[in-house]
This record gives C-alpha cells, structure tokens and sequence, in this order.
C-alpha cells in the first residue's frame, strides 16, 4: 500500500449517503413521510466510492504476499463491525426476528458470519439478522475480485469496465426473460431483487465504475482550475447526483409503463443502480478538493460524522427494529419527536461503536488498513 493524502471530503460524503439509507428506511416507519425508493443508492454510492478507494489506495498488489496484506486490511476493516452488529442482533431482537421466515438456523447465521449470505441468492440468507449486511457480503465479494480487476489495470480497465457491465445487463436480461418475482417477504425463490440488488455479480460493475473514476481524477488533477469554477463544478455534479436520485423512480416508472410490465427487471436496476454514473462523477470531482464546497466537506465534524457512517449503516436498522418492537411500551409523544430520539440514539451508538469498536479492532487485526 502506497503512502497517500487522506480524502477528507469523499469521508464526510459518506456520511451523506448512509443518512440517505436511513431517511429510506427510517421515515416510513416514524410517519414523517415517504420516501422514494432510490434513496436507496446510497449502497450504490458505497460501491462506486470503494472502488475509488482502493484504486487510490492500492495503486498496484505485486505478488501473493501483498495480496494477503491487502486482504488482511480490508477483512479488519469490515468484518468486526459487521459481528458486533449479529451480536447486537441477538441481544436486542427475538429470535423469530433474525431472519424472514422467523426460523432461526445454523447456515444463514454462519453465511453472515463469513460474510458470504448475499452470495445465496435466498431471503433467508442475505436479509438474515442484520438485514443491511447484505451490502457487507458484497463488498466482501469485490475486495476478493480487486487484484485481479488491478491487474494491468490501466491497460485493460476499459475491457473490464465493459465486462461487468455486460455481466449486469445479462442478470437484468435474465430475470426479465424468466419473469423473476420481485422480492416479497412470502417469496422462497430466487427472486429479480436477490439478483439484481443483492447478489455482487449484480452490482461488480458499480465497483469497477468507482476504479474508473479513480484514473478520471488522476487526469483531472494535472488541469490547473481555479476556486470559483471548481465550486460550480462540484456545484453541478451534486445537484446531478441529486437529480438522479429524487427521479430515479419516476424513470423506472417511465421504463415500466413504456415496457409495458408491472415491474420490469430494467426499471428495478435503474431504481437501485441507475446513479452510478453520477456517483463516479461526484466522487472524481469532490476528491479534486480544489472548490468551496469540497473545502466545507473538511470541516472536523462532517469528517467525523463520515468516519462513523460505517456504523451508522450497520446499526441504524437495528436500533429501528427494536423501538418498532418496543412500541407499545413507549410514551405516546409526537413522531417528529420519536424521529429526532432516534436518530441521536443512531449518532451515539454509531460513534461509539466507530470509536471502540471499529478502530481498536482495525489496529489490532490490519494494521494500516486504507479507510472508505
């Protein structure tokens, strides 16, 4: 791993992404309003912006030992938040709450305990205990795929980045083909959503979008630019990210009513990785750091927020759950309030888990382990 300039702004948009995650799944629930159901590429946002990181951090894994390191790195990196979130699955949830069918087995717990549940494309395997982990096991998926996507990367980062695409376009054209179901709860199947959303093949080529970005920013770095038209750069590709993200369901709405189908496998990619490209724009432009706007993204306390916005991900559903589970017993106050205790409860375990959890366990496990 090469020595490198911490990217204070990509940290404290991580922030940003994971709170859009939890509005998804947090709004509906405390009745202060729905929300579309493309707040939800804040995963593909992860996704895109690791790839980023590693291209950056990584540059190049010169034989099996490196690769070894990198793996160890990464593994402390992930895996000892996403146990503390089973453990505090077990602590805080019924059991008939682990996992859909509200049957509590051995092999989801231990495909999550691996970090392999959303490679089995089965309800009761990727949404299994800490349902948001699913993105972990993917993740997982694309640290075990990065040295060979490095390999002569810049030579060949064009063929691969078409590659994963046509990877997504043949899962897409298969569901569609086969007139996969879109998830429900009852569903035992192989859903469109287990392939599609879930399973890393689905999402390889966000990642691999990410590495792109990572060579567009190197290049963009040797442009001399100056403060004012940076900030209406950065300026411009948020408000496209935004856009993408506000519209997402509207488009998939079009493809849907255009194709003629209830719920057409295409328009489920557009609703869960349609931003991706906006994503990697975002990602090149912010890591610039040369605007205004990326300047107020290293302001200490975003940068902070961003450091624990792992936490905030693993987290956030549990804590919802058990308020959810707990309603009957809690004072009749008004749902804007609720809202509001939730989300510190959300801030602190999440900063505490980041401080005491993540960190010691990073030095101890994997030294210099690049951060996302």
């Amino acid at each position: 791993m090469k020595t490198t300039k911490k990217l204070d702004a990509l940290t404290s948009l991580r922030f940003f992404a994971a709170a859009l995650i939890v509005v998804y799944h947090a709004s509906p629930a405390f009745g202060v309003g729905e929300v579309p159901a493309s707040f939800d590429q804040g995963v593909s946002f992860f996704f895109v912006l690791s790839g980023f990181i590693l291209a950056y951090v990584y540059p190049r894994l010169d034989g099996g030992v490196q690769m070894l390191r990198f793996w160890q790195a990464r593994i402390a990196r992930i895996w000892p938040g996403h146990v503390f979130a089973f453990l505090l699955v077990l602590a805080l949830l019924p059991q008939a709450a682990w996992t859909i069918s509200g049957v509590p087995e051995l092999a989801p717990a231990a495909a999550n305990l691996v970090m392999v549940h959303a490679w089995i494309p089965y309800l009761d395997y990727y949404y299994s205990f800490n349902s948001p982990s699913w993105s972990i096991s993917t993740e997982f998926f694309f640290y075990l795929c990065f040295p060979l996507l490095l390999w002569r990367w810049h030579h060949t980062w064009l063929l691969k980045l078409a590659a994963t695409l046509l990877i997504a376009i043949a899962i897409v054209a298969y569901c569609e083909i086969h007139d996969l179901p879109w998830a429900e709860t009852e569903f035992k199947g192989v859903s469109s959503s287990a392939l599609i959303y879930i399973h890393p093949l689905g999402r390889l080529f966000e990642f691999t979008l990410g590495m792109v970005a990572e060579l567009a920013w190197e290049s963009w770095l040797l442009f001399e630019i100056g403060a004012v038209e940076a900030t209406l750069l950065e300026g411009s590709v948020v408000v496209l990210a935004l856009a993408s993200i506000a519209y997402g369901d509207d488009v998939a709405f079009f493809m849907q009513t255009w194709l003629d189908e209830p719920r057409h496998a295409l328009a489920e990619w557009i609703i869960h990785s349609g931003s991706s490209l906006f994503f990697a724009a975002l990602v090149a432009v912010i890591a610039m750091q040369r605007g205004w706007l990326s300047r107020l993204l290293q302001w200490p306390l975003l940068v902070l927020l961003g450091e624990a916005s792992f936490a905030i991900y693993l987290t956030h559903q549990i804590i919802l759950r058990r308020l959810v589970l707990s309603v009957q017993q809690l004072p009749a106050w008004p749902n804007w309030l609720w809202y509001g205790i939730y989300w510190a409860l959300v801030l602190a375990v999440s900063l505490l888990v980041w401080r005491y959890v993540e960190c010691p366990a990073r030095r101890f496990l994997g030294p210099g382990s690049a951060r996302l």
